[in-house]
């Protein structure tokens, strides 16, 4: 039976490539009526694979409690091996497979519907209702208010999209823009630049920390408070709400601080003096109880030389 389970799971892989080319198609544009008949006979041949493979397990799995055999069972821990771990892949994948937009175009092209729209995703819907709104507005200060926003959460929007196809963005315009009722930090004032590498799952802030440029850290007072604020504002940035629509795609900060001197031309430059990485996971494990600032470096990986260049 192992030779069956193989061909049915070459046909699973080979429909669900081509079910999500078809996807990506019909995000773009409505599909043709060939490729809906297509696409249509894809989306009943990957879900009699799945029913198919899942008959085969039983099976085997009966023929393995009437007769033992050593093949059978080989054959059958490799299949459950493979069925939990694609299984697992696939759900934590959501957004690098465009999972949810590829099953609502299989629950159409099963009725080989020619679907005019792709699903409608929250920001989208959100983005609608705020132009049929900005319509009914009469006052041109609402009416330009609703149109920022109209901007930001198509920008959001945008940026989601680049992220799921592994790109690595900026939000810093959008950051400035978005006003929230959030705990601020002093560190906030010196953001310079905010980025998200999707596929390092990597939130990196760089901060012009111009407070610091006088600073001699050569008293270890001046270190613990340092390390205090960066700690604080790591916090205070996993949970920030305008990260909200971001967070699929982060599971670790990085904070290059930088701090500024002049050099032999007088002319004043800008050098990285503490880089600081940590996992979200770890970080948001200190949450709720005192943290020492002593103890920074062994949350998080520490680049620090007293202030001099790292």
């Amino acid at each position: 039976m192992f030779i069956e389970l193989f061909i049915v799971l070459i046909l699973i892989f080979g429909l669900w490539a081509g079910l999500r080319y078809f996807t990506k198609v019909w995000i773009r544009r409505p599909l043709s009526a060939f490729e809906s008949i297509i696409s249509g006979i894809f989306a009943w041949l990957f879900v009699i694979s799945l029913v198919l493979w899942g008959i085969l397990l039983v099976l085997l799995f009966l023929r393995l409690i009437k007769v033992y055999n050593v093949e059978d069972l080989w054959s059958f821990l490799i299949a459950i091996f493979f069925t939990g771990y694609f299984t697992e892949f696939i759900l934590s994948s959501r957004s690098e497979l465009i999972l949810d937009e590829t099953i609502d175009f299989i629950k159409d092209a099963l009725q080989f519907r020619r679907s005019a729209q792709h699903r409608i995703t929250v920001l989208e819907l959100l983005a609608q209702k705020r132009k049929e709104r900005s319509k009914k507005r009469k006052t041109s200060v609402e009416r330009l208010r609703i149109e920022q926003e109209i901007k930001i959460e198509e920008a959001i929007a945008e940026q989601v999209n680049n992220l799921s196809k592994g790109k690595t963005v900026s939000i810093t315009e959008i950051w400035k823009q978005l006003n929230v009722k959030y705990i601020s930090h002093d560190f906030y004032n010196f953001i310079n630049e905010i980025r998200i590498d999707p596929v390092r799952k990597r939130l990196m802030v760089q901060l012009d920390l111009t407070i610091y440029d006088e600073i001699s850290f050569k008293d270890e007072l001046e270190e613990m408070k340092l390390y205090r604020q960066v700690y604080d504002f790591m916090v205070l940035l996993s949970e920030d709400p305008r990260l909200k629509q971001f967070r699929s795609y982060i599971e670790n900060i990085y904070l290059l601080c930088r701090r500024s001197t002049y050099n032999t031309q007088k002319e004043k430059i800008l050098y990285p003096f503490l880089k600081a990485g940590v996992r979200l996971e770890e970080l948001k494990e200190t949450i709720g109880s005192y943290f020492n600032p002593r103890k920074l470096p062994e949350l998080a990986a520490i680049a620090f030389k007293k202030g001099l260049p790292v």
